[in-house]
């Protein structure tokens, strides 16, 4: 290296065959990575790469591939790009398939070397070169990583995780049963279950339609309707997915639970013969098929993907009234796992090939899906929450939240009334004087008393009924939400 006449590409080749730096590793301070393989390594034709099934890039990773290698080190920006892949159980030729992209500019390294003040393109056998050693390190360094897990799970928390992971099998194995009008409200239900689950280390989960809406970006009654259709076990439909322990009562939530659906309990679609959508798709022809992961996930990975997968589905770029509708959602989730042609987002989503076509030149026109290389379709530049502002359907989501806080205190307003009408003995009311009246002007003393005392005697109609438009009024005015009217 001391040498005179010694070339940037040989310093750089240099530099490549250098251990990777903790930072770059991504290693907690003070830990140190054994060469005992903590994650099993695949080696077969399409190269090494971890066990398990594959999982999206987190959004630190993503932002990692589009930023400016010309602003730092592009060799150790291409390492933790690379690493973390690895441990997202990605493959080298999806690794590729990115750098053929020019703007991933965070892969700039595979693509160019430097050379004094600019960068000087490699050709593709100095760039296969290049990706085959590093994704070839990055995989072993993955694999000594050591898990970030205090000691083995007990058994509770062992029997849900397998649960979840075996509901999430079955339900990517059977892609036709969400492809149904109803079926994106169905698997997003089905979603927000698990994930609570794994939150709770409990198969039976107490939720209401409204907490279940704001998980999923669904209407209230949509997810009433779903929570039947999953726990309903019909010869179109297949086995049921829930069970209903216990049904909903006064301000109590209704308790579901889940229950394994093995793969071999789901009909076969075609025999189906009164839908147009969820038709079971050809024979797959394509050259990379996902195989069942032997490994089951630990719960704390598997709640940050499953909970990644939910935050997706109930964006308010899905809305179905200005937005883009959740079965568009359906085929852009497929794009953020890896690039796929239109044969292959047919295979995965259940739709016909018309209806993935009308889907991409959709997500397309908004620029959240670009065509790469070999016919296939990836993720755009567009982000979704700047774009629900475009639409004009951001805080969709803020708004039906709102709503159903209004709606709780009305109806607890409403039992509040019931019980002092049914109290004995108590005194009645005098009218107060325009100065002692409450002013929803005034500053609110956060003293704990009932709703009654806060809003007072619930409003009624000439025949004595309860007038609810008028309490919706009352209610969102006072909490500075005017013009909500009732909850949908």
């Amino acid at each position: 290296m001391l040498t005179a006449g010694t070339s940037p590409g040989q310093l750089q080749l240099l530099f490549d065959a250098l251990p990777p730096t903790a930072r770059d590793a991504g290693i907690i301070a003070g830990r140190r990575s054994t060469t005992a393989q903590h994650r099993r390594i695949v080696d077969d034709a399409h190269g090494p790469r971890l066990a398990g099934q594959r999982q999206a890039l987190s959004p630190s990773t993503t932002a990692l591939l589009t930023a400016d290698a010309a602003a730092g080190d592009a060799s150790a920006l291409l390492w933790r790009v690379m690493l973390r892949a690895a441990l997202a159980r990605w493959r080298l030729a999806d690794i590729t398939l990115l750098v053929d992209d020019p703007a991933m500019t965070g892969l700039e390294h595979a693509r160019s070397t430097r050379a004094g003040g600019h960068r000087q393109p490699r050709s593709r056998a100095e760039r296969d070169i290049v990706l085959h050693r590093q994704w070839r390190r990055a995989v072993e360094h993955a694999a000594g990583l050591p898990h970030l897990t205090r000691g083995p799970e007990d058994p509770r928390t062992a029997t849900v995780t397998a649960t979840v992971h075996a509901i999430e099998t079955a339900a990517q194995a059977v892609p036709w049963r969400w492809a149904t009008p109803g079926g994106p409200a169905d698997r997003a239900a089905l979603k927000a279950l698990c994930v609570l689950a794994l939150a709770c280390c409990s198969l039976e989960v107490a939720l209401d339609c409204r907490r279940w809406s704001r998980l999923t970006g669904h209407g209230k009654s949509t997810m009433a309707t779903a929570a039947t259709r999953l726990s309903r076990s019909t010869t179109i439909d297949g086995p049921a997915w829930i069970s209903l322990i216990t049904p909903a009562e006064g301000t109590k939530a209704a308790v579901w639970r889940l229950l394994r659906v093995e793969e071999n309990l789901i009909p076969d679609p075609a025999v189906d013969t009164t839908r147009t959508q969820g038709r079971k798709p050809a024979p797959r022809g394509c050259d990379y098929t996902p195989q069942p992961s032997s490994e089951q996930p630990l719960r704390p990975q598997l709640r940050t993907q499953l909970e990644g997968e939910l935050a997706c589905i109930a964006h308010d770029v899905w809305a179905p009234r200005g937005g883009l509708g959740h079965h568009t959602q359906r085929t852009y989730a497929q794009l953020l796992e890896r690039p796929r042609t239109v044969e292959e987002l047919v295979i995965y989503t259940g739709y016909t090939t018309p209806t993935v076509r009308r889907h991409l030149a959709v997500l397309q026109h908004h620029r959240l899906a670009v065509r790469a290389r070999g016919n296939r379709w990836r993720p755009g530049p567009a982000q979704l929450d700047r774009l629900a502002a475009k639409l004009g359907v951001s805080g969709i989501g803020r708004t039906r939240a709102r709503r159903y806080l209004v709606d709780r205190e009305v109806h607890a307003w409403w039992r509040d009334e019931q019980s002092w009408r049914q109290a004995r003995g108590k005194r009645r009311e005098r009218a107060l004087p325009p100065a002692r009246r409450q002013d929803n002007t005034q500053t609110v003393i956060p003293i704990v008393t009932g709703p009654r005392l806060t809003y007072g005697r619930f409003p009624v109609r000439a025949g004595g009924r309860a007038d609810y438009t008028r309490a919706y009024a009352i209610v969102g005015q006072h909490c500075g939400l005017a013009d909500l009217g009732t909850a949908s």
